[in-house]
């Protein structure tokens, strides 16, 4: 049996930019990030640019069937693909995948796609490509985007032919982004003056062209489950992708595994083993919410994975989220085996096996958030010490043998703990930040406190220093973990502490996204 999740309704106008800087209606794109994409032929002198569009329909169709039917998509449903009538009146394929939070992966992956299919394609073909967040090729790009393509007079101006990203120039309407049917009709007029940006091209390669597509594929990893209901196991063993939307399912509709599992399941060996194949970023958030759930006697995480898929796919199904219906032809081999005999990927790719834990994983982090939470909460009774009052959230015996250990370690690290020194270390060390880059932020975060007239620094200071107190409570539990991942968390967070270190950390978001 095959189970079936709603494709998302692709809206054509979501492949144009606003060509001035302006309010966008939010109302009027989808709840969840949507990369779409416009296949064009473009010849004022073809008389059969219709039949030439279904003719690249139906091989766009075959170059993401494999992918369709084994990559395991967030959105789960895959790359949608229709002719409509776009800018001016052409027809054109609009396409367009849900893409979520692996926007970053998935957008890549497709793009990857486009372009070979581009290539092969030859001059006449013209793909333009965003997701309804915004031009993510720009975004991609932003560090070496000449400052002349900036938003919005970049905005629909980056297209792809022949393989090849090209800009519309900026001697037509230079002042501003394009309008729609400006684009098109300035490609059908003087496409041949289109200009490659090189430092554009070298960039948007190193994101999308190298390494394609192994190294999408080597992002992937089977995780395992063990499951109660023999009929869960078998429709998750037909449908091996879905793996992220019950993920996403569960979280998204607050599901929990505690009351929700019967005391008397089947034992360990009745179980139905389950493979299916996921991002690794899915598979550690799996670890991550396994590790949250209630533990079964003798602690078999395959056994909580299992369950909280079968809750999730029990919830999806009751909701209409997913349907379950006859497949219309039994899907043969796997991801690999399709791609190699669609002459898609030179030689196979083996997928690793991923072993769930209770550890949650810190991406490229390689600082101990032991050691931080430590050094943080040192750094606080020190200042609690220096007014003479003392710390009423932290123990004492927490605070005493943490105090020698953070002590020694500053020692060790030959750091004297001041109130400067201390944010220094927390970037450089806590979140290996380069030295180039400290000034850079602390450059910002000066000017920024500097023009704000209602708070002086040793006000701000205060404040945040109560903030930091709430967030790591007694010591003696694992509150201090939680709130350095609260604290890390809110750099992207508008609750986030006020004065210099927000700017500094505003600047680090704002950073991270290019």
């Amino acid at each position: 049996m095959r189970l079936i999740s709603d494709a998302v309704e692709l809206e054509e106008h979501w492949l144009w930019q606003p060509e001035v800087d302006r309010v966008v209606d939010v109302f009027d794109t989808p709840e969840e990030t949507v990369m779409v994409f416009g296949v064009f032929y473009i010849d004022k002198f073809a008389l059969d640019v219709a039949d030439k569009i279904q003719k690249i329909h139906r091989e766009l169709e075959e170059v993401f069937r494999p992918w369709n039917e084994h990559y395991p998509w967030q959105g789960y449903s895959g790359v949608e693909l229709r002719v409509v009538r776009g800018a001016g009146g052409l027809p054109m394929v609009l396409g367009g995948v849900e893409v979520a939070d692996n926007a970053e992966e998935e957008e890549a992956l497709v793009a990857g796609l486009l372009q070979r299919f581009s290539r092969a394609q030859g001059a006449g073909v013209f793909v333009k490509m965003c997701d309804t967040e915004g031009d993510f090729l720009l975004m991609m790009c932003s560090g070496t985007l000449p400052e002349e393509y900036d938003y919005p007079a970049g905005s629909n101006r980056l297209w792809l032919s022949a393989g090849e990203f090209k800009f519309i120039p900026l001697e037509f309407h230079g002042s501003r982004g394009l309008r729609a049917h400006e684009a098109v009709d300035y490609l059908e007029r003087s496409y041949y003056k289109c200009v490659t940006v090189p430092e554009v091209s070298r960039a948007l390669d190193a994101k999308i062209a190298a390494g394609f597509p192994s190294r999408h594929l080597e992002a992937l990893t089977w995780v395992h489950a063990k499951m109660r209901e023999p009929a869960h196991a078998e429709l998750l063993r037909s449908n091996p992708t879905v793996f992220a939307l019950l993920l996403t399912h569960f979280l998204k509709n607050d599901l929990s595994l505690t009351g929700a599992v019967v005391a008397e399941g089947p034992r360990e060996e009745e179980r139905t083993d389950v493979c299916m194949l996921a991002s690794k970023n899915h598979a550690a958030l799996a670890s991550v919410m396994v590790a949250q759930s209630p533990m079964p006697p003798g602690g078999d995480l395959g056994m909580v994975l299992g369950d909280l898929l079968s809750l999730s796919l029990r919830d999806a199904l009751g909701a209409g989220q997913l349907t379950v219906s006859e497949p219309k032809r039994k899907l043969e081999g796997d991801l690999v085996s399709a791609l190699v005999h669609t002459k898609q990927l030179d030689r196979p790719v083996e997928f690793s096996t991923t072993a769930l834990t209770t550890e949650v994983p810190t991406v490229g982090k390689e600082a101990s958030m032991d050691t931080l939470a430590l050094s943080l909460e040192t750094f606080l009774a020190d200042i609690k010490d220096e007014d003479g009052g003392s710390n009423g959230h932290i123990s004492g015996q927490a605070s005493s043998a943490g105090d020698e250990e953070a002590r020694a370690f500053f020692e060790n690290e030959g750091v004297d703990i001041s109130e400067d020194d201390f944010f220094e270390y927390f970037l450089t060390e806590g979140l290996k930040m380069n030295k180039e880059q400290l000034q850079h932020y602390r450059k910002d975060a000066y000017e920024d406190a500097a023009s704000d007239d209602n708070l002086g620094s040793q006000h701000e200071e205060d404040i945040m220093l109560e903030e930091l107190h709430a967030m790591f409570g007694d010591r003696d539990g694992a509150d201090g973990i939680e709130g350095i991942e609260q604290l890390l968390n809110s750099i992207h967070l508008d609750g986030a502490p006020t004065g210099p270190l927000q700017a500094i950390l505003k600047n680090m978001a704002f950073h991270d996204k290019k």
